[in-house]
């Protein structure tokens, strides 16, 4: 038995085209205006827009120095996913620098 959906499709589809370490958002999905403040600092809200992408925010006023520690030490371990954790460590950096990280109005 196959349980399909049009949100598991999209879901899939995303999936396949991001290739960076982050839970985003397919396209498609409308996310309120409310949550692109420009006067929110962006470590204050729960999406953010990097490189093309709408993507949960994965730091917090808790785990945002946390994340990237982690992330420095796997770049350590694991040189061959460079890239992805180059992506990560340069998200950081726009979250710590206070970039808006928001989509253009």
């Amino acid at each position: 038995m196959y349980v399909v959906s049009e949100a598991l499709v999209k879901a899939v589809e995303i999936e396949k085209s991001v290739k960076y370490p982050c839970v985003s958002f397919h396209p498609e999905i409308q996310i309120p205006d409310g949550w692109w403040k420009r006067d929110f600092h962006p470590i204050d809200r729960g999406v953010l827009y990097f490189d093309g992408i709408k993507l949960v925010n994965p730091f917090n006023r808790y785990w945002f120095q946390s994340a990237m520690t982690r992330v420095a030490m796997a770049a350590s371990e694991q040189p061959e996913h460079k890239a992805k954790h180059d992506w990560f460590l340069r998200l950081y950096e726009a979250v710590a620098n206070g970039d808006p990280l928001v989509p253009e109005a």
